[in-house]
């Protein structure tokens, strides 16, 4: 797991590129554990290639202790969650397919 030790960690410093530096390094699979205030860093971290996202979860980011602030909330972690969740479905493969849908629109664009 690659992960920076502040919280909560100041975006500038989480070093996100390190996920790929490591996976090439050791040829294994790779985590990111993500203690910054948002949660943008850990869904880069998964393009990126993280296969494993942890984060410190709280009922109460208000409350006292050295990583309330960096831990999500029950909303951020859902939306987290649901994010990556679909998150493959946006990517697809890396060969071009037509749909049918896609097929009858290209009827419309043509003026000739």
């Amino acid at each position: 797991m690659h992960c920076v030790s502040e919280y909560p960690c100041p975006e500038e410093n989480l070093n996100l590129n390190l996920i790929k530096t490591l996976k090439k390094k050791f040829k294994c699979e790779m985590g990111y554990s993500g203690h910054e205030s948002s949660v943008s860093p850990s869904l880069f971290a998964w393009v990126l290639g993280a296969n494993y996202i942890e984060r410190h979860v709280t009922d109460d980011r208000s409350r006292w202790g050295t990583d309330q602030s960096a831990s999500l909330g029950p909303e951020g972690m859902k939306n987290l969650s649901s994010t990556l969740t679909k998150a493959g479905l946006f990517f697809g493969e890396e060969k071009k397919r037509v749909s049918q849908t896609e097929k009858k629109m290209l009827t419309k664009f043509k003026y000739w």
